[in-house]
C-alpha cells in the first residue's frame, strides 16, 4: 500500500523533483533498468519514462525508472534513428531542455 501520494507532472517537462528520484532510485534498487548494472555512487544516471510520453505514457512516478546516462542516451538515439520519434523540432528542443535542467 503506497503511503506518499503519487507525483504526476503538471506538464510534460515538469522537473522530475529531489525526492521522486530518490523514490523511483530506491523503488528498483539502484539498478540501471536499461543495462541491469547497479548505479554507483558518481556515476550519472537519469530519470527515463518506461513508457515514452510520446507513444501514450504519462509524466507521473508510476512511469519512471532509472538509468545510467549513457545507456539513456544511446536508448533515446536508437529511438531518433529508428524514426520512433516526433520530428516536431520545438518538442525536440523543450525535451532536451527539460533533460538538461534534471541533470545539470
Amino acid at each position: 500500500m503506497r503511503t506518499v501520494e503519487e507525483w504526476i507532472g503538471k506538464t510534460d517537462h515538469e522537473k522530475v523533483p529531489p525526492r521522486v528520484r530518490l523514490r523511483v532510485f530506491e523503488k528498483f534498487g539502484g539498478i540501471c533498468q536499461l543495462s541491469s548494472r547497479k548505479i554507483m555512487p558518481g556515476d550519472e544516471w537519469d530519470i527515463d519514462h518506461i513508457k515514452a510520453i510520446w507513444r501514450g505514457g504519462g509524466h507521473r512516478e508510476s512511469n519512471l525508472h532509472p538509468a545510467l546516462r549513457e545507456k539513456h542516451r544511446e536508448k533515446s538515439g536508437d529511438e531518433h534513428r529508428a524514426g520512433e520519434v516526433r520530428q516536431d523540432p520545438q518538442e525536440a528542443s523543450r525535451h532536451l531542455a527539460a533533460i538538461e535542467s534534471q541533470n545539470p
